[in-house]
């Protein structure tokens, strides 16, 4: 199971994703600069999200409670 909720925002774009799902294997698809590799990202920690929470079979790595003024 994957369950995420995070935001983040950048200079021109707002990431805002949220989504769960019980599958092993998910899919992100979107158009060109819609945040799916920020998506990927932040679910591998590359990335680090100003709010929200990852879970990933039960277990929270990281969550993200702090949020920039």
């Amino acid at each position: 199971m994957v369950e995420l909720e995070i935001k983040k925002q950048y200079e021109k774009f707002r990431l805002d994703v949220a989504f769960k799902s019980e599958k092993k294997r998910i899919g992100i698809l979107g158009a060109s600069g819609c945040g799916k590799s920020l998506t990927l990202k932040s679910i591998a920690g590359i990335e680090r999200p100003e709010k929200g929470r990852i879970v990933i079979d039960g277990v929270t790595p990281v969550s993200y409670t702090h949020l920039r003024a």
